[in-house]
């Protein structure tokens, strides 16, 4: 009786298969490849160290000037004369010494603000180094100190802190060492959106740092 057997595949098929296998998976991966590269060279991490400088217009508060610390990534469609995108999360310290503001009866302190911006810019090329300018409306989260007096005459420190929508506007100069790297000039300012009370201060800053893609 004949019984019915598989066919073999011949040796060669089963190469010219593996073969097959193996281009596609190099073409893929270098396809995969290089839509990642081409992702990561428009991503940019731009971060500086500077002055930050208050506006003392707030009533009641003296306040002194301190520095700043701003982090950020920034999404770049084109390379330069274009538009681009950028988040920030800032840091913007600073004291005061008078303050009679009514949520707080402490006299010195530490004033720290947490910023928080997204907003677009456009950027140009001007002999060889890049200029740009852009507009970041958020959130800015005050910090200060509060004392609270118990019945039992005892005297407690808490933080407190304090929500405003603020608009940050900057500009900035680049001076590009290679094509991804750059040392970077930033002057900034912080506009308070609020005035529901006298908490609201501005802020002047310049920083000095760099900006750089991962890759």
């Amino acid at each position: 009786m004949l019984r019915n057997t598989p066919s073999k595949i011949p040796y060669r098929l089963k190469i010219n298969k593996a073969i097959y296998i193996c281009l596609f998976a190099l073409l893929t991966g270098n396809h995969l490849l290089a839509q990642t590269e081409k992702f990561t060279s428009r991503l940019y991490f731009p971060g500086g160290i500077g002055y930050n400088a208050v506006n003392n217009d707030a009533a009641g508060i003296a306040f002194k000037n301190g520095f700043s610390l701003n982090t950020g990534a920034e999404y770049r469609p084109k390379y330069i004369n274009a538009l681009f995108y950028r988040f920030n999360y800032d840091v913007l310290n600073s004291s005061y010494t008078h303050n009679s503001f009514i949520n707080t009866n402490v006299s010195n302190g530490k004033f720290t603000s947490n910023c928080f911006v997204l907003g677009a810019g456009y950027r140009m090329s001007y002999k060889g180094m890049g200029l740009y300018a852009l507009a970041q409306p958020g959130l800015i989260n005050h910090g200060y100190d509060k004392v609270t007096y118990l019945d039992n005459n005892e005297i407690t420190v808490s933080s407190a802190t304090q929500h405003n929508a603020i608009i940050k506007l900057a500009a900035g100069i680049e001076y590009y060492i290679v094509p991804h790297f750059a040392l970077v000039l930033e002057p900034s300012y912080y506009q308070n959106l609020s005035n529901k009370n006298n908490l609201t201060p501005s802020f002047f800053n310049i920083n000095i740092g760099f900006t750089t893609t991962l890759f």
